[in-house]
């Protein structure tokens, strides 16, 4: 899986205006919430997309993709072409960087906070968040046999033979 993170040059009062599908069908509690929940019915299972955060005319975003199954530039395409035919959002204010694992975890805990997103456990899941039952028990994480520590992997590393040994 690979996580990303952006902004979008919007906020709910232009959403609320904007929007071309009925807000209360997926979300009465507010806009970014039903923006969440649409994004969650109607993306393929692999690509995953959650807005975490609002801040005068900016609305901040994570998403993840299956690498696997798809590539970035058509997962990003899927993302804003959905986002501008049902909300007309088709501006960005930041452009995607990738992020960690934990990083999109903080930022699920961060929707949830501010009651954005209802199915956070779901989106985790389906996002391949393994970490979601180590982030969970920060109470008790003497059960794990490890401290943990998460680094992203640049793609020339990862294809070349420096991670993997064939002794093993």
């Amino acid at each position: 899986m690979r996580y990303y993170n952006f902004s979008l040059n919007t906020s709910s009062e232009q959403i609320k205006e904007k929007a071309k599908v009925k807000l209360n069908n997926y979300s009465y509690e507010n806009e970014i919430n039903a923006v969440n929940m649409y994004m969650y019915r109607t993306l393929p299972r692999e690509l995953n997309f959650v807005a975490y955060r609002e801040e005068d005319d900016e609305v901040f975003a994570v998403f993840s993709f299956d690498e696997k199954k798809t590539t970035f530039s058509d997962t990003f395409e899927e993302i804003m072409d959905n986002l501008n035919m049902s909300f007309q959002i088709s501006k960005i204010r930041k452009e995607p960087e990738e992020i960690t694992m934990f990083r999109f975890l903080e930022s699920l805990e961060d929707a949830r906070r501010r009651e954005y997103s209802a199915p956070i456990s779901r989106i985790a899941e389906k996002a391949g968040v393994w970490v979601w039952d180590y982030w969970n028990c920060r109470d008790d994480r003497t059960k794990y046999n490890f401290e943990f520590r998460e680094i992203i992997v640049p793609e020339k590393k990862a294809t070349g033979s420096a991670l993997y040994d064939q002794g093993f």
